[in-house]
Parts: structure tokens; C-alpha cells; sequence
């Protein structure tokens, strides 16, 4: 049977930025997905999630569907084409991998939105790659207002209240949760690829390849093997 377009898959994402293949870490946490698939699919660049149905990105297109948010783009996939991301996991692996997920996306995440929204030398570069359709006139004053609103959400969430050197450390903790588990293991779990690759490959990528310098990305840099993890997986997803 013919594909129609309907039948396609279409991730909608932001457009690469900050040196990144995309710069929001799920955009690319989701591509890694789509591209473990094995299914064909497209890209559309949106600048605006406001438009999508939970505000945020990515959102996946699929035979009249709008499925948001990474994780349940996943299980869209899973359920759809009958795909096992964890094939081969026994159920503790499986628990161990989704607590590495949820270390980088629940954690992680907000130590890497510090050093790119937080940092003064850092704020110029991302407010112009993110906001760069708002006036230049108008752009500082709209942003600051976007900056304290964002960083508000840090402060709720709990992170927000430590200082920049407390929120170092915990990030540099994080890492050495990451490297000591990796090791030297060709894949996260083990000897192929899995969920958790799509995920924490995405979050080091987000760290160690962006154009955006921070005391991260040097503790990050501080592991030989998660440069090398990095690279490696970089290569298995998207040649």
C-alpha cells in the first residue's frame, strides 16, 4: 500500500541552535527514537510550541494525531509499530534505565537550563538564537521578562533556590552517576541500544556539544568516557 501523508511520521521541533543538532534536549531525545524505529519519518521546524497542544515541543504528527511530549511520543511508537525500545532488559534493567531517564530529565535538565538562561555570558547568545523573531528593539525587554518567568519555574521546582555553585555540584554528581554506570559498555545498558541511549545521549549532547561554555559542560568534559559515549552515539543515530 501506498504511503499517503497521513501516514507519515512528522516530528515537530525547534531548529538547530547553539551548535546542536537541536537545542531542546526531548526534540533530540525523540529524533534518537524515531530513528531507533527504523520507520520513516520527517522534521518541521516550528519557533512557537504555544501552538502545540501542551505548549511545548516536540509533537508528533501521525495519521490525524498530535501527540505531545517525548515520553508519549514513545509510547506511541511502541504501541503503533510493535516496537520494544528495552528488548532484552530484564524488568530490574528496565527499572534501572528509566531511573537514569528521570535523573536526566527531572534533575539534569534544569542544572543545563541554568547554564544557558542563567549564565550572563551565555543569555545574549541563547536569547538571540531562541527569541530572534522578536524586534531587536523589543527583544531585551520582552526576554527579561521571559528569563525571570522560566527561572521562577526552576525556583518551584526546588532547584531554583540553591546557589549557582550548589547547582554545579549536583550537575557534577549527575555526571559521575552517568559515567560510573556507563563504563566502558558500548551502549548505555549494555551491547545495543536502547531507550535510555535516546535520552541521556541527548542530555550530553545538549551539554558537551553546545556552542554555550559552563562549569557543566567542563565537569562533563571531565569524563573521558562520556565524550567519547557522546560521539559514539552521535554516529549510531545520525551518521
Amino acid at each position: 500500500m501506498a504511503t499517503t501523508r497521513d501516514d507519515t511520521l512528522t516530528l515537530v521541533q525547534f531548529a538547530p541552535a547553539l551548535g546542536v543538532r537541536n537545542a531542546s534536549p526531548f526534540c533530540l531525545k525523540t529524533e534518537a527514537l524515531l530513528v531507533s524505529s527504523g520507520q520513516p519519518y520527517v522534521t518541521e521546524n516550528w519557533a512557537d510550541p504555544r501552538k502545540a497542544p501542551k505548549g511545548k515541543l516536540p509533537l508528533l504528527r501521525h495519521r490525524g494525531q498530535l501527540i505531545a511530549d517525548s515520553t508519549f511520543i514513545r509510547r506511541y511508537l511502541e504501541s503503533t509499530f510493535a516496537i520494544d525500545f528495552d528488548e532484552g532488559l530484564s524488568e530490574a534493567e528496565r527499572g534501572v534505565a528509566d531511573a537514569f531517564v528521570k535523573l536526566c530529565e527531572e534533575h539534569l535538565y534544569f542544572i543545563l537550563f541554568y547554564a544557558r538562561w542563567m549564565e550572563e555570558a551565555n543569555w545574549p547568545v541563547l536569547r538571540d538564537a531562541y527569541f530572534g523573531a522578536i524586534p531587536a528593539l523589543l527583544r531585551p525587554l520582552i526576554t527579561t521578562q521571559i528569563r525571570k518567568q522560566s527561572f521562577n519555574v526552576m525556583k518551584g521546582q526546588g532547584l531554583g533556590r540553591h546557589s549557582r555553585e550548589e547547582l554545579y555540584a549536583l550537575g557534577a554528581a549527575d555526571l559521575r552517576s552517568i559515567a560510573g554506570f556507563l563504563g566502558d559498555k558500548p551502549f548505555f545498558m549494555g551491547e545495543r541500544a536502547t531507550s535510555a541511549d535516546a535520552t541521556v545521549y541527548a542530555w550530553l549532547s545538549s551539554i558537551l556539544d553546545t556552542s554555550l561554555a559552563s562549569p557543566l559542560q567542563d565537569a562533563a568534559r571531565a569524563h573521558a568516557t562520556l565524550v567519547s559515549y557522546t560521539a559514539r552515539l552521535g554516529q549510531h543515530y545520525f551518521g
